[in-house]
């Protein structure tokens, strides 16, 4: 019954501005209108995931009566603070979304739903840059989509994998994963009391956010959820069940614990130390298990084989990933000796795999070893993974579509970091400070919204007065710049020599 009075509902007030309360599935809502948007924060798509809920798929939130008044954002998910570990902050009450619409609508739009970045382990819906809400989804919105960004657990109690912990569907670990499919079904069962078409929804995300991106499109689970992706500088980072118990049972021995209501009753904050204290890297990283349920088997396996979702794909990296995260995933990152470096390339690839590395990544072409380590991982992480998942994924659907962000920023603030890993996301949002950005990069971030909403309305980027975006055969793909072009191959050689690796 609800779902048909959804409906009905919209063709009533389709050609007005409309109302800032909604009815949703759960209560009312009431939106606070900015300029030519209305923004809802802080709606729960889900119950708070404490006490017996911990590391269980996610629960219906409780109704409420009223009206809801959705105008802060909701805490963060529990954390640490990448500059100082000690600092411990969020709250386990956390699974709650946030919707941005134009006023006016004279029919249903399309769905953008953004999920953030940060390793798994770090960050929110309402991070914050220079003061601005990195990804408030107002200029976006304005667009004529509407944008959906959502929290979901993080670190250990998104992802921790242990036998103790299996639920009754067998799933372990991917609690985080569960999240976000709870939220694309609270999107598919109330988004158009809010203007959307629930059949037209894109998922979007950057670097975690990307990573779980690519989970979904091979989770059965979230099937028919939604219609398109964007993948901006995304990891395959899926382990074996074996592996992720594991990593489980490293962390309650840590704990000291043997049971699951031990590790249940731990405080939220011990969580996260325990966690913490597992890796000396300053942002770590967490991610999805091959559980049988959530993941019955690798992503890019997946892929390959058919057995992910065919689907409209725009897919890319930035041109110098790694350089903004290099101190941050490599202690002393910027003064490692070459020496440092075979011995890191030995424990991560193994000692066979690191002689071919080294021998095709030569110290001696390289000014500095942490350049010779930046672009190391930049292609093994990050660039040719993104062509192996576009080759793959192409096999089954022609629009999969790639590019390369290639630009570094005049300012002063940016330009040591050159197209590095992140520094895509301001164009993407439009929240930039005329005080870093010029006003050719106003116009750029422009362009970039214009194909990503293009994208997510039609499952084709290409906008008039822009040169034509060709799909990824011959591994074709846009170099986004001011002034924007297509281009091939981009890192084929390094990428070939990972392919045979």
């Amino acid at each position: 019954m609800f779902k048909f009075l959804l409906a009905l509902m919209f063709p009533l007030f389709a050609s007005q501005v409309l109302a800032l309360e909604v009815i949703t599935q759960f209560g009312v809502v009431k939106g606070d209108p900015s300029g030519a948007t209305v923004a809802f924060k802080g709606i729960p798509f889900a119950a708070p995931p404490v006490g017996p809920l911990r590391w269980m798929p996610p629960q219906a939130p409780k109704p409420w009566t009223g009206v809801r008044h959705a105008i802060r954002y909701s805490d963060k998910c529990p954390q640490a603070s990448i500059a100082n570990k000690a600092i411990r902050y969020g709250s386990e009450d956390c699974l709650y979304l946030n919707v941005f619409r134009p006023q006016n609508i004279t029919k249903l739009l399309p769905v953008m739903v953004w999920i953030h970045g940060g390793g798994n382990t770090v960050g929110s819906a309402s991070d914050d840059i220079l003061g601005t809400k990195l990804y408030d989804g107002e200029k976006l919105a304005s667009q004529n989509v509407i944008v959906v960004t959502i929290n979901y657990r993080l670190g250990a109690l998104g992802f921790l994998a242990h036998p103790l912990l299996k639920s009754a569907e067998g799933v372990e670990g991917n609690y985080a994963l569960l999240d976000q499919i709870a939220a694309l079904k609270y999107v598919r069962d109330n988004i158009r009391a809010f203007g959307g078409d629930p059949s037209n929804v894109t998922v979007f995300g950057e670097s975690a956010g990307a990573i779980n991106t690519l989970a979904l499109i091979a989770s059965p689970l979230a099937n028919g959820l939604f219609q398109r992706a964007i993948v901006q500088s995304g990891f395959l980072s899926d382990v074996s069940l074996e592996a992720g118990e594991k990593q489980g049972a490293d962390f309650a021995k840590a704990a000291g614990c043997t049971t699951a209501e031990c590790l249940r009753g731990l405080s939220a904050s011990d969580v996260v130390r325990i966690f913490n204290a597992m890796n000396p890297a300053a942002l770590q990283s967490a991610g999805a298990t091959i559980d049988g349920v959530v993941l019955r088997e690798g992503v890019l396996s997946a892929m390959r084989a058919g057995r992910a979702a065919h689907i409209p794909l725009l897919i890319g990296s930035n041109a110098d990933e790694m350089r903004t995260l290099m101190d941050a995933v490599v202690p002393n990152a910027s003064s490692i000796s070459d020496t440092q470096i075979t011995k890191l390339l030995s424990d991560y690839f193994g000692a066979e795999k690191a002689v071919k590395i080294e021998a095709e990544y030569r110290p001696t072409d390289f000014a500095r070893p942490t350049f010779r380590l930046e672009e190391i991982l930049s292609d093994a992480l990050i660039h040719c993974p993104t062509r192996e998942i576009s080759r793959a994924l192409s096999q089954f659907n022609p629009s999969v579509y790639r590019y390369v962000f290639s630009h570094t920023s005049e300012s002063i603030y940016l330009s040591r970091y050159g197209a590095g890993h992140a520094l895509e996301l301001p164009y993407v949002f439009g929240n930039m400070s005329s005080l870093v950005y010029s006003k050719p990069e106003f116009v750029f971030s422009q362009d970039i919204r214009n194909w990503w909403t293009t994208f997510a309305t039609v499952g084709d980027p290409n906008v008039l007065n822009q040169p034509t975006w060709s799909p990824v055969a011959q591994d074709a793909y846009l170099n986004l710049d001011l002034i924007s072009e297509m281009r091939s191959n981009f890192r084929g050689s390094r990428c070939d020599f990972w392919a045979g690796l």
